[in-house]
């Protein structure tokens, strides 16, 4: 059955979530850094180990990991779309547990600064939000795919306010024909409903489709799961033909002659 619909993850699929991250904290630090006298790269490694521990430890722990918030996106997130208890209650928390995270990474190089932790908390919103770097190849990926008549639908975990903020600003929002988010669902990949309803909305049947992303838990053997075939993205390129999946590749380049073969 020739393959319809291209279900596609964000986060290290489509947008290089990882690199935007080193490059906001390389900004947010290097002025603090130098005056100080501190090494950036370690600071960032115990800001971000604090925030995974304040995390873990908060209230809404629980529901970001089914719905797939991340501690280092709480540092950025304002969660300020969406009328759910969580989300209404993360709103509330993310600003001190944002300087908490700021404070506890100080103090481990040694400085108290209540000053400094807010300056910097507050400047890692701005860089973070201003960074959204795509994979080079993701565009023209999506374009040749659209072009080929196939419908597709970004399927991906995390706050809907900061996902869709992403895709709008990376550009990607206006080449899906629906976006599938986790936070607004409810329901996160890898659990079989959030496909299903990725294919209600583009009116796909699983064998119509298919889902690509680099996570093997969540995109591959979720996808695989809900009976829908997973392209898995090896970037890191690791060499492994996981059974969950259909195909592997290195890159989004090689994907709309794959399909075409379909």
């Amino acid at each position: 059955m020739v393959i319809e619909t291209v279900l596609l993850d964000l986060d290290e699929t489509l947008l290089h979530d990882e690199a935007s991250t080193k490059g906001a904290m390389s900004a947010t630090l290097a002025d603090a850094a130098a005056l100080r006298g501190l090494d950036a790269a370690q600071l960032a490694q115990a800001v971000l180990a604090a925030a995974r521990r304040l995390w873990a430890a908060g209230p809404h722990h629980a529901w970001c990991r089914a719905i797939g918030i991340s501690s280092g996106e709480g540092l950025w997130a304002t969660f300020a779309l969406g009328g759910d208890p969580d989300t209404i209650g993360l709103r509330a928390f993310a600003p001190a547990y944002r300087r908490a995270a700021w404070a506890a990474g100080l103090q481990a190089a040694g400085v108290t600064d209540d000053d400094l932790v807010a300056d910097l908390a507050e400047r890692y919103v701005w860089e973070r939000a201003s960074r959204q770097i795509l994979f080079p190849e993701a565009l023209a990926t999506l374009v040749a795919l659209r072009a080929r008549g196939r419908r597709l639908v970004l399927v991906t975990n995390g706050d809907r306010d900061l996902q869709r903020r992403k895709a709008v600003a990376c550009g990607v929002a206006g080449l899906m024909d629906h976006v599938v988010i986790s936070g607004e669902l409810g329901i996160g990949k890898p659990r079989a409903e959030i496909f299903a309803h990725a294919l209600s909305l583009a009116g796909a049947t699983p064998a119509q489709a298919v889902m690509v992303g680099d996570s093997l838990g969540r995109d591959v053997r979720g996808a695989a799961a809900a009976g829908v075939r997973a392209v898995w993205l090896d970037r890191g390129g690791s060499g492994e033909r996981p059974e969950a999946a259909w195909a592997v590749l290195p890159d989004l380049a090689g994907l709309p002659g794959l399909l075409e073969d379909v």
